[in-house]
């Protein structure tokens, strides 16, 4: 799989520069996470037909294209300084934090890996925001991302899978679960001014 950065001279304006910065770091940390858990993914359902479970993708390759997408997140450089080190922290928390550490020993695993998506929203905070353009909601969505990560993780029941599938139990899962939704409506009524 080649990437050429030159096909990126159609990228003229700073948002777009943002979109595939963050694009790259999701698919270059997503792959990682998928080389990371090839001995787990096979006991969950719903990870059991990845490519790297199914031998379609070899290692090596996932491995190559995970630090490639990676390295190409240097494109959110080009906006901010900030924004691109954002980027890397981003990386970090959800490939070595969750991916590796977290995951397998916590069952606060999702605390950890719901930074990982808070920070793109930070990222095209930070970049817009730190080039001028005026920003109306500062930091209010990526906040929002936070603590929605939990809501969604619920809904899709992947808390509980991982949860079962490395502790084979789960029994304060649903305690949980009322407490991240309970956390996600304050949040949005916060943020439309109810009280």
């Amino acid at each position: 799989m080649c990437f050429n950065i030159e096909l990126i001279g159609v990228f003229e304006k700073l948002e777009n520069y943002i979109l595939l910065g963050s694009a790259l770091i999701i698919a270059g940390s997503a792959s990682l996470n998928n080389f990371i858990d090839r001995d787990i993914d096979p006991l969950m359902e719903r990870t059991k037909s990845r490519p790297t479970v199914t031998g379609k993708i070899s290692f090596p390759k996932i491995m190559s294209i995970g630090f490639a997408f990676i390295i190409r997140t240097t494109l959110l450089l080009l906006t901010t300084f900030t924004a691109g080190m954002i980027g890397l922290i981003g990386v970090f928390s959800y490939v070595v934090l969750y991916s590796i550490w977290f995951k397998r020993r916590y069952v606060s695993n999702t605390v950890v890996g719901s930074i990982s998506g808070a920070v793109l929203p930070l990222i095209g905070w930070l970049a817009l925001g730190l080039a001028g353009y005026k920003m109306k909601d500062d930091l209010k969505w990526a906040k929002l991302m936070f603590v929605y990560y939990f809501q969604y993780l619920t809904i899709a029941f992947v808390a509980m899978v991982i949860l079962t599938v490395i502790y084979k139990e789960g029994n304060s899962f649903l305690l949980k679960k009322s407490i991240y939704k309970l956390m996600f409506i304050l949040e949005i009524q916060k943020k439309e001014g109810v009280n």
